[in-house]
C-alpha cells in the first residue's frame, strides 16, 4: 500500500512538472493569433498614435515580456500566453520564420510616422501571420 501511495505522489508529481513546463512554453500559435488580430486593428486605426498602439502590441505578442523592444507601456494583449511568438515558435521553422518576419514589418512600422507607410506595414504583418501566411 505503502508503495502504491509513493509510486502515485511520484506520478501526480511528474505531471505536474510536464504541466508546468508546457505552461512555461507558451503557445506561438495564440500568440501570432493574437498579433495578427492587432495588426488588423492597427491597419484599420484613423490615427498615426492608435496604428502606433497596435503595432507595439503586435511586438509585445511577437517578443514577449523579456524580448527586446518589449514596451509594457503600450500593454500586452499577450500576457500569460509564454514567451513571445519568436521565441515560442522555435521548434515550429516556418512559424519561426514568418514571426521574425512579421516583426521586422512591426518594427519598420512603428518606426515610420506616416499613417500610409504604417497601415502598409500592419497589413504586411496581418498577411504574414495570417491565414493565407500561415
Amino acid at each position: 500500500m505503502k508503495r502504491l501511495l509513493l509510486s502515485s505522489v511520484a506520478l501526480l508529481g511528474a505531471i505536474s512538472l510536464a504541466a508546468t513546463a508546457l505552461a512555461a512554453d507558451g503557445d506561438a500559435g495564440k500568440e501570432a493569433a493574437t498579433a495578427v488580430t492587432h495588426a488588423q486593428l492597427a491597419a484599420a486605426s484613423q490615427s498615426i498614435a492608435v496604428t502606433d498602439m497596435h503595432l507595439h502590441h503586435v511586438i509585445n505578442c511577437l517578443v514577449g515580456p523579456h524580448g527586446r523592444g518589449f514596451d509594457a507601456k503600450a500593454g500586452n494583449p499577450c500576457k500569460g500566453m509564454g514567451n513571445g511568438a519568436v521565441r515560442d515558435s522555435s521548434a515550429d521553422k516556418d512559424l519561426h520564420s514568418k514571426t521574425l518576419k512579421a516583426l521586422m514589418a512591426a518594427r519598420h512600422g512603428v518606426a515610420t510616422k506616416d499613417l500610409s507607410a504604417a497601415h502598409d506595414a500592419a497589413s504586411k504583418v496581418a498577411d504574414i501571420l495570417g491565414s493565407g501566411g500561415m
